[in-house]
């Protein structure tokens, strides 16, 4: 494994004030996706001590560092607090992901579940190859739409398991949602896609359900261009030390029902940048020493990084 010569938070610091990708959002910023020794790989099951143990704390996207897509939400903890942790294998070629949200107050209507944008969930902009532009607007034609960069929707489990699918992917999207024949897409299941909500007794989760704490974890093998048809029609991603791709994540978050959420917090604040690979933040792909456990002392990475903001 390739050990860095300093320390992570020092040279973290300088990929920030140094980096040539200025043209993408947060500008002028880098974030840093860990890889993880084979023996360390989480079960998908959405069990945070599979990441707690293991995973740099100056690494953590605490929610603190978080921007609000809104514009004028109150950063208000007590109402909600989500924290990232995102990282990479060389041997499975996936990203993982592990995603905590505290919600005071869940809406998430059982009978409904493929609302995207009145019930609380995440919003994941995936662009692999880093190549930006736009993947599901503008001029596209529906059947290639999300093919080269994808919406990825996550919502937590209430009726059934928990949901992970892409938004607007393919021909007649939105009457496959009817038909729930989305649910049938090969990408967003096993061995591509893999997804575990947890702790247990705090799911399924029910429509008023108070004070809830979730924990996230994904595994995803990405695609460079991914085809509806199936594997052997789509380009996998490989993934490798040192490269950077586009990978944007939002937690929306509803107190009532309406059309507007109550509040939106992410990595950036560009409206267009769940659909727009460009408008997306650049994640570096490293190998650090990594220590079965992990304590930070003094200022964290990222509380040096919410300094420049």
């Amino acid at each position: 494994m390739k050990k860095l010569a300093m320390p992570f938070m020092a040279l973290a610091l300088i990929a920030m004030l140094s980096s040539s990708s200025w043209g993408h959002k947060p500008e002028g910023v880098e974030f840093f996706a860990p890889h993880i020794p084979d023996e360390l790989i989480p079960e998908i099951d959405g069990n945070s001590a599979d990441w707690t143990n293991w995973f740099p704390s100056d690494l953590v996207i605490t929610h603190d560092m978080l921007l609000s897509r809104a514009g004028n939400d109150p950063r208000d903890i007590a109402d909600v607090d989500v924290s990232m942790m995102i990282a990479w294998n060389e041997t499975t070629q996936k990203l993982y992901l592990g995603l905590e949200a505290f919600d005071n107050f869940i809406h998430r209507d059982s009978e409904n579940q493929v609302d995207i944008y009145t019930e609380d969930g995440w919003t994941i902009s995936t662009d692999p190859d880093h190549s930006g532009g736009f993947f599901h607007a503008g001029d596209l034609d529906q059947n290639v739409m999300g093919t080269q960069g994808q919406q990825w929707v996550v919502h937590p489990p209430a009726q059934g398991p928990a949901t992970m699918w892409v938004f607007n992917f393919g021909e007649n999207f939105f009457e496959k949602i009817e038909t729930r024949e989305w649910d049938a897409m090969w990408f967003g299941h096993p061995p591509w896609g893999h997804l575990g909500v947890g702790p247990p007794e705090a799911v399924p989760v029910n429509e008023g359900d108070t004070n809830v704490t979730l924990f996230y974890e994904i595994a995803w093998s990405l695609f460079d261009h991914l085809d509806y048809d199936g594997p052997d029609s789509s380009i996998p991603h490989v993934f490798e030390e040192e490269q950077i791709i586009h990978l944007n994540i939002h937690y929306q978050d509803h107190d009532e029902n309406g059309d507007d959420w109550d509040s939106q917090w992410g990595l950036n604040d560009e409206t267009h940048a769940t659909r727009d690979g460009s408008a997306a933040p650049d994640w570096v792909m490293v190998k650090v020493p990594i220590e079965a456990t992990t304590g930070v002392e003094g200022e964290t990475w990222g509380r040096i990084k919410a300094s420049f903001r």
